[in-house]
C-alpha cells in the first residue's frame, strides 16, 4: 500500500484503528525518512502504552529503535553472559515497536538475537503485535536479516510510505 494514495491512505488508517484494538502480528512500514513511518508507528504505540491507559500494566507496550536494543542487549551480554533478561522483556510485552530496523549494520550475534526475538513473538500463543519501521526496501530486509526473518516479519502487513520528507518545510 502507498501511504500517499488517498483511498490507501484512509485503508490504512482503519487497519491502524482496528490494530489498536488487538495489536497482533508483525505490521513492516517501509520508505524513506521523514514520510511518517515513526509517526505512525509512534500514534500505534501512545494510543495502547500505559500512559494514555492507565488500566494495562506498564509492560503492553515498548517503543525502541535499533540501536537502544542493541545497546541494551550489548549492556546485558557483557555484563551477565547473556540476554535472558532483555529478551524475555522485549518477546512479552503486548506491542513492540522496532523503529528504524536496517539503520545500523548488526553484528551477526545480535541478528541471533534479533532472530530468536522474532522468532517467539511469532510463535507466541498471544499473538503479539510487532511493528517495524525501516528505511530499507522488502527486497534489502531480505538480504540482511536473512530469509527466516523475511518470512516471519513480511508475513503480516506492510505499508510503503511513499513521498518526499516531510520533515523538510519550504524546501528546508
Amino acid at each position: 500500500m502507498n501511504i500517499n494514495d488517498l483511498k490507501q491512505r484512509h485503508e490504512i488508517i482503519n487497519f491502524l484503528k482496528s490494530y489498536i484494538k488487538k495489536p497482533r502480528g508483525f505490521v513492516v512500514f517501509t520508505g524513506d525518512c521523514g514520510t511518517g513511518k515513526t509517526y505512525a508507528a509512534k500514534a500505534v504505540y501512545n494510543a495502547i502504552s500505559p500512559y494514555t491507559l492507565p488500566e494495562y500494566d506498564a509492560d503492553i507496550a515498548i517503543f525502541v529503535n535499533q540501536s537502544e536494543m542493541n545497546n541494551i542487549w550489548n549492556k546485558e551480554l557483557k555484563e551477565q553472559g547473556h540476554w535472558s533478561h532483555s529478551m524475555k522483556l522485549l518477546s512479552n510485552t503486548k506491542l513492540l515497536v522496532i523503529d528504524d530496523l536496517g539503520k545500523k549494520i548488526p553484528t551477526d550475534s545480535f541478528l541471533d538475537f534479533l532472530y530468536c526475538l522474532v522468532d517467539k513473538r511469532c510463535d507466541s500463543r498471544d499473538r503479539l503485535g510487532t511493528i517495524i519501521t525501516t528505511n530499507l526496501s522488502i527486497l534489502d530486509i531480505r538480504e540482511k536479516f536473512g530469509e527466516a526473518f523475511a518470512s516471519r516479519t513480511l508475513s503480516g502487513t506492510n505499508f510503503l510510505f511513499d513521498g518526499k520528507d516531510r520533515r523538510f518545510i519550504n524546501g528546508f
